[in-house]
């Protein structure tokens, strides 16, 4: 099921209704708040709400974006149980020509927040060579919680962690504020 409805709202008022075997979701960025302290604020808001949304044995799992800004603040409130990074293929917008460097090779980070000390996803080099998001979420995914486990998306875009958590028989409910993505993922049968 996809809900449209502001998340960190949504997360409030399902506090004590819900549990979730894994929270997996891919927030919205640094570069979508007008200053670093309003994106601060955000990630102390709708961290500790997800955090209590998980049944025992729950795992949050999301991504941060390469601006150090972005990591310091999540690392500010919480330290993770572990920090996966994935490497980020270059990309571009317009012309690769005259625009080679707009984007250029960088990482993301992974946060992995457990409950009741559940197992760790991998050990030894935490560095993992899939492209996002297809691939990653279905590692993810299969790695963490068992076919009929729930799958929580609580920033959920066009779907690509419902479908995941779909293909591979868990169950799923994403939430997204935009009423076209929402749409988008209701065409795709989510």
């Amino acid at each position: 099921m996809i809900v449209c409805a502001d998340s960190l709202l949504w997360m409030l008022e399902a506090r004590g209704e819900f549990t979730f075997d894994l929270i997996l979701t891919d927030p919205p960025h640094l570069d979508d708040f007008e200053s670093p302290e309003e994106y601060r604020k955000f990630v102390r808001s709708w961290v500790p709400e997800a955090l209590n949304l998980l049944g025992t044995g729950g795992i949050l799992f999301h991504s941060c974006g390469p601006d150090p800004i972005e990591l310091a603040a999540y690392l500010e409130d919480r330290l993770p149980d572990q920090i996966l990074v994935w490497p980020h293929e270059p990309w571009y917008v317009g012309d690769r020509e005259t625009r080679p460097h707009l984007f250029a090779r960088g990482h993301h980070f992974f946060l992995m927040h457990r409950m009741d000390k559940t197992p760790i996803l991998w050990s030894g080099s935490t560095a993992i060579p899939l492209k996002k998001p297809d691939p990653l979420w279905h590692t993810i995914i299969s790695a963490l919680v068992p076919p009929g486990a729930i799958v929580l998306d609580p920033f959920c875009g066009r779907g690509e962690i419902p479908l995941a958590a779909w293909t591979h028989d868990r169950e799923y409910l994403g939430i997204e504020i935009l009423p076209e993505s929402v749409e988008y993922c209701h065409q795709l049968g989510l």
